[in-house]
């Protein structure tokens, strides 16, 4: 368990350093809007059926369409996050950047006190959170606001 903690917090720490300007996570083609793939070594990848691929971008494009419009009715509380999140970044790939960042930052004013003091009213004990966290962190950390990072990784710091 020490071991994981950290190695997400050396995660953490040298995404720090990475480069604040967005990489583009869509490309705009026949009107609709694909997810570009994380870069991945070729070690790792499993290749699909060229098919099965264009098939996956289909629903991934029709996904964005649909949720990145929608409205986001999403909370805090709990785990609430792990619907206010997906939607959240739904709605920053469909090029609601704005409307997208100020979800994510969305502060954790719902939870008792006691669940989030110790990091700054972060939400890092809820598994489903903790997921979303670390997406909202790594990448779409550039559409966060420098402050909020900033705090998020002190409250990182304090929470390994």
């Amino acid at each position: 368990m020490r071991h994981s903690l950290f190695l997400l917090y050396v995660c953490f720490v040298v995404c720090a350093w990475c480069d604040r300007t967005p990489a583009p996570l869509v490309r705009i083609a026949n009107g609709r809007r694909y997810p570009i793939p994380i870069p991945t070594a070729k070690p790792f990848l499993n290749a699909w059926p060229q098919a099965e691929e264009t098939r996956f971008m289909e629903k991934a494009a029709r996904y964005i369409e649909v949720f990145g419009h929608e409205p986001n009715r999403g909370s805090t509380v709990n785990e609430r996050e792990k619907d206010l999140y997906p939607r959240a970044m739904a709605y920053i790939l469909a090029g609601r950047e704005a409307q997208g960042a100020k979800a994510l930052m969305m502060p954790q004013k719902y939870d008792p006190p006691q669940f989030h003091a110790f990091t700054g009213g972060f939400d890092f004990w809820f598994g489903f959170t903790l997921k979303g966290q670390v997406r909202k962190y790594f990448l779409f950390g550039p559409y966060l606001t420098d402050d909020y990072r900033r705090r998020f990784e002190d409250a990182f710091k304090r929470w390994t």
